[in-house]
């Protein structure tokens, strides 16, 4: 069976509400806008506050070599200086990571660009899920892959939540080839390139 293989890059976490790469380097460019975001983000108090003080204290530290080069985004300076300023590189990538992880679809998707706050219903996900899940089964198309270099996880989220709610009660573990290598862990389903099969290529926001 031919497979098409459809990738998802930048920009297609926009709609779900998540920063694009100029938007997170002007909110990782300084405390204000750090604390900003952290604050339109319905995330526990005690836990806003913590990572809006970390960041305040590292500011001096390791912020300015990023904020006074002009970088669009963390990920131009990450290329230029991840063997030289490895530890800023480091803290960058920690708090881009909050970054997504705090950000919740459901309650709160407007982006940085238009400053709106539409709900997820917006969001291309949705529409693109439906349309991975064979016509009136519950299982996705086996002639499909999808490859993706986003950092958040929305796009697995709603996929193991459409296939739990299609199969109600007798849902068994999201299978790995849902979630790009979690789920059951059944790393050879992956590697046997049988059926429908999510790889996430450029690693992810999850945090402990």
């Amino acid at each position: 069976m031919a497979k098409h293989v459809i990738i998802l890059g930048a920009g297609a976490s926009s709609t779900s509400g998540y920063p694009m790469n100029n938007c997170l380097g002007t909110i990782l460019s300084s405390h204000e806008g750090f604390e900003q975001y952290v604050r339109d983000q319905d995330a526990d108090p005690q836990l806003e506050q913590k990572l809006i003080m970390e960041f305040k204290e590292k500011e001096e530290q390791w912020l300015l070599p990023f904020r006074n080069g002009r970088f669009d985004t963390v990920d131009e300076f990450s290329s230029q200086f991840r063997d030289k300023l490895k530890p800023v590189v480091q803290d960058l990538k920690w708090y881009t990571s909050w970054a997504f992880v705090l950000h919740n679809p459901p309650t709160n998707s407007g982006s940085c660009e238009r400053g709106d706050t539409t709900r997820s219903e917006s969001s291309d996900y949705l529409t693109f899920v439906k349309r991975l899940f064979k016509e009136g089964a519950p299982c996705l198309r086996e002639d499909i892959s999808v490859l993706t270099y986003n950092y958040d996880a929305h796009f697995e989220f709603l996929l193991s939540s459409a296939f739990k709610g299609r199969l109600g009660d007798n849902h068994a573990q999201i299978p790995t080839a849902f979630v790009s290598g979690l789920g059951d862990l059944d790393a050879y389903a992956l590697l046997k390139a049988k059926g429908f099969c999510f790889l996430k290529l450029h690693g992810t926001s999850v945090l402990p």
